[in-house]
């Protein structure tokens, strides 16, 4: 740790501690830090855990998922008996999440192991020949997502360090802008957190985390994303004119997060797919009917936006495949992914250029208990 950061963590106020907090999380997140850098940081957080400031225990409570094992076990348990409700909070969210992210760890484990069993399996009743273009596939799926992935990466750092480099030539000059520097200075903000979006939505698209099935009524689930695209979509609201049709005794077994992922990324779809300025009405109309004699339910999300090109239809679900404007192209394939490979239901997208897109999740009502 250098003589200032040291300095930082010191400090008797309290900001300049949280900001030191932070940028020493984001090296971890960068996966700058060394492995003895990374216990100092552990040290240095349960130090602090106690600190007089509920503030920089709060900042504590969510830097402790960047922490080591040890480290972690000795901040967040104290901290979630915290006598502010805000650490807490926070030391409890900080828990949840270390916990999913060691589940998910030993369900990858599980999955490469029985990965491996399939695939012995496969060698075993079809020959080595079967077995070897099976893992060709693999491998060119994963370049394919890697490929995309540096692609749409390589985009938004190129426009990082177009910001960055101007900023630095500004602040070189004896007269230096100090406005220039500081529009600059937000531009390469606002990619380096677009940045991090993308990540975080390949990681979200990528993660294996058990499902956990509980009765959940549709009609709730659509109307808290539905308040939800509304607190996101700004003056856009004034414009949405929405219809939902659906029963309010509508119950299915559901992932309620899984689900909630999939409604939110096909609601901000459709509203991303109508104009943004203008007084055109955002129509939105969500319905759900009875699939199979009871089995299944068709959840329909209807737009009125510019819809997609039919040779485009097939593509739309594939990762980073956008043609908005700034999009990453995730949107739809997470959602795939949560009504598919979660709720084992299907993700079926009807669209006519100038009409708008209709896509339907058809969903079983029940699940199978495990």
């Amino acid at each position: 740790m250098s003589d200032s950061a040291a300095q930082d963590w010191a400090s008797e106020d309290v900001e300049t501690i949280r900001r030191a907090i932070e940028r020493a999380v984001e090296r971890v997140k960068r996966e700058t830090l060394d492995d003895g850098a990374r216990a100092a940081l552990s040290a240095q957080l349960v130090a602090l855990a106690t600190h007089r400031s509920p503030k920089v225990r709060q900042a504590i409570a969510e830097a402790a998922l960047h922490a080591t094992d040890d480290a972690f076990e000795r901040i967040v348990p104290d901290l979630q008996q915290d006598a502010n409700a805000f650490v807490r909070k926070t030391a409890t969210r900080t828990f949840d999440e270390r916990s999913k992210r060691r589940r998910s760890e030993q369900l990858r484990d599980e999955q490469g192991a029985h990965i491996e069993r399939l695939l012995a399996e496969l060698e075993k009743e079809h020959g080595k020949a079967v077995r070897r273009t099976v893992n060709y596939i693999c491998e060119r799926q994963t370049e394919f997502f890697v490929q995309k992935m540096h692609h749409e990466l390589s985009k938004v750092a190129t426009s990082l360090k177009v910001a960055i480099v101007s900023m630095q030539h500004e602040a070189r000059r004896p007269n230096g802008d100090a406005a220039k520097i500081a529009s600059d200075a937000d531009a390469a903000f606002a990619k380096y957190e677009l940045l991090m979006a993308i990540v975080d939505s390949a990681r979200s698209h990528t993660a294996l985390v058990p499902p956990k099935f509980e009765p959940e009524s549709v009609r709730a689930l659509v109307d808290e994303a539905m308040q939800l695209l509304r607190d996101r979509i700004g003056s856009r609201v004034e414009r949405l004119q929405e219809s939902i049709e659906i029963d309010n005794d509508l119950v299915i077994d559901a992932d309620r997060g899984a689900l909630m992922q999939a409604l939110s990324n096909v609601l901000q779809n459709a509203v991303e797919a109508c104009p943004v300025d203008g007084d055109s009405p955002i129509r939105l109309r969500v319905a759900a009917r009875a699939q199979k004699p009871g089995t299944q339910i068709a959840l329909s999300i209807t737009d009125n936006g510019s819809g997609i090109a039919k040779g485009s239809l097939p593509h739309v679900v594939e990762p980073f495949c956008s043609n908005k404007p700034g999009g990453r192209g995730l949107g739809l394939t997470n959602a795939r992914k949560m009504v598919e490979s979660v709720h084992g239901g299907s993700l079926v997208l009807e669209s006519e250029r100038g009409v708008g897109t209709t896509v339907t999740m058809i969903l079983p009502r029940k699940q199978a208990k495990s």
